[in-house]
């Protein structure tokens, strides 16, 4: 179930895509960019969330998906894999793998990022 708010986004978003779309889209391509457009994070979610459990409280002020969609989000998971197959593949000389360390640790070796993937 929709706000008021979710609802409008959803459909300005659908008619954006829609139209963004060069050709006419099949039922089937339809109904994807329909899911695809709806609003990342919805009320309904968040209170299905909160209803099922009470270790932390969800809420739809969550600034990096406010006004983004499931498309946008899954973007940011890495979910789309678009234009792989085109990637040339990177061969790195016997020499630049020499300093490779035994170990790493990205939490150590990018502090400054810890802050910002946690907001």
């Amino acid at each position: 179930m929709y706000t008021s708010e979710e609802e409008l986004q959803h459909f300005s978003r659908f008619e954006e895509e829609l139209q963004a779309r060069p050709v006419p889209l099949s039922s089937n391509e339809l109904a994807e960019l329909y899911e695809e457009t709806k609003p990342a994070i919805m009320q309904s979610l968040v209170d299905e969330v909160n209803s099922k459990q009470n270790l932390w409280t969800a809420s739809t002020e969550q600034g990096r998906f406010y006004g983004r969609s499931l498309g946008d989000a899954k973007k940011l998971c890495g979910t789309f894999l678009n234009g792989t197959e085109e990637l040339e593949e990177k061969v790195y000389p016997a020499e630049e793998l020499v300093d490779i360390p035994d170990s790493f640790d990205a939490r150590d070796a990018f502090k400054s990022a810890r802050t910002s993937l946690a907001t």
